[in-house]
């Protein structure tokens, strides 16, 4: 069965991606070494839909979004206001209410106002909208009979920890939860599985209560670790109980651990909740390099997860998330793009291709790959047995 792969792009989705406090010029370097291997060429592109205030309250809350949409405009007032002692102000924009508004939004700290903010909302929940309605034009027994199934990638989407009414861990708005609406007008049953080192609050939240969303999260929790949330006995709630599964693990996450954890759990929950799509929100925070150095994934764990997701043959969105080393979020990204599209010459890789951002790879020698990626942070997930070591087990059994 072959693969029609979508690839979400458009050179303002880039640019306003680019924009995002937390991985400024992240969004140009993904796209530039997409391009730089070929790949976007073996790719149906997917320009972003128009997203409008009222697409976006099919999930956020109408005061909410009202207020991202004049967010620039109120900090530029709140600016220019703060130099003015005599300055009338009306009753519902006073200057104290207006920080107000914004710790109530979480548009503060890892959330701040930007220039551009509303822009990149449009085009980046635009595009995650777009890759459901890709997998909805081009559902097999609709178009293509069984021997073709779309995959669509947003590798700027994955903003998993935005509330119904506010902003969290660099998150404006839940790109993943609007695209699982949309889907959801075709498909009876998505799943969604989050990678990404934090816990997919967001859209757990979003669905707890639903049992045509089943929620899986692989993450790092422990005390103080963000956002805290993710416990294996947070399982949903109502008729949506047991429909959110919380995989926590420990510090050092191996790709042999990942591997097993989504071959003994994942594999097992999709068996049994028999998803119609699936979205997957791939960030990649738990690589060895990245700032986090909380997990110790390779490229190659990604590749594994994602290529056995794929391998069951249903529609497929791929969004990105986190990922703090931008080269390697690049690198990783490009190599699950060539794992959806089925290109396995990924795995003969050795040196960046010429393209604008190859200078930046001077510190690597231009090597796709280096030892660096392989770390040797000690699996806390993995524990030997009293008979002689050999077998491996999970050392919190509770967790997972």
């Amino acid at each position: 069965m072959t693969r029609l792969v979508g690839y979400a792009y458009s050179k303002e989705l880039i640019e306003s991606a680019d924009l995002l406090p937390s991985n400024k010029l992240r969004a140009s370097r993904v796209h530039g070494l997409v391009c730089a291997f070929g790949l976007d060429s073996k790719c149906t592109i997917i320009p972003p839909v128009e997203i409008t205030s009222r697409d976006l309250t099919k999930y956020h809350h109408r005061d909410y979004v009202t207020f991202l949409q004049t967010a620039e405009e109120r900090d530029e007032l709140l600016s220019a206001s703060s130099g003015s002692e005599h300055e009338e102000k009306s009753d519902e924009e006073t200057e104290s209410s207006r920080p107000t508004k914004r710790t109530k939004y979480g548009l503060e700290y890892d959330c701040p106002v930007f220039s551009g903010l509303w822009t990149y909302i449009q085009q980046v929940a635009g595009a995650s909208v777009a890759c459901a309605e890709f997998l909805i034009d081009n559902h097999p027994s609709d178009v293509y009979g069984e021997s073709s199934v779309p995959v669509a990638i947003n590798w700027t989407g994955g903003r998993h920890h935005a509330r119904k009414m506010s902003s969290s861990g660099f998150c404006y708005v839940n790109d993943a939860v609007l695209a699982i609406i949309r889907l959801r007008t075709k498909y009876d049953k998505v799943m969604y599985i989050d990678l990404d080192l934090h816990h997919g609050d967001g859209v757990e939240a979003a669905f707890a209560s639903s049992k045509k969303v089943l929620t899986v999260s692989v993450h790092r929790y422990d005390r103080g670790f963000f956002p805290g949330t993710g416990s294996a006995n947070d399982r949903g709630k109502g008729m949506g109980e047991g429909y959110a599964v919380n995989i926590p693990t420990d510090r050092g996450l191996s790709d042999s651990s990942f591997v097993s954890l989504f071959d003994s759990r994942i594999e097992e929950l999709k068996k049994w909740f028999g998803p119609d799509a699936v979205v997957v929100t791939c960030g990649c925070d738990g690589l060895t390099r990245d700032k986090h150095k909380e997990w110790n994934l390779t490229f190659k764990g990604f590749d594994r997860v994602v290529k056995s997701v794929l391998d069951w043959h249903v529609p497929t969105i791929l969004l990105g998330g986190g990922g703090y080393h931008h080269l390697d979020a690049a690198r990783c990204w490009t190599y699950l793009t060539a794992t959806a599209i089925g290109d396995d010459s990924r795995h003969h890789w050795q040196e960046i291709p010429d393209h604008n951002y190859l200078s930046e790879y001077s510190k690597d020698m231009f090597e796709f790959w280096v030892d660096e990626h392989y770390g040797k942070m000690k699996d806390e997930n993995l524990q030997s047995t009293a008979a002689g070591g050999q077998s491996e087990k999970t050392a919190n059994e509770d967790k997972v």
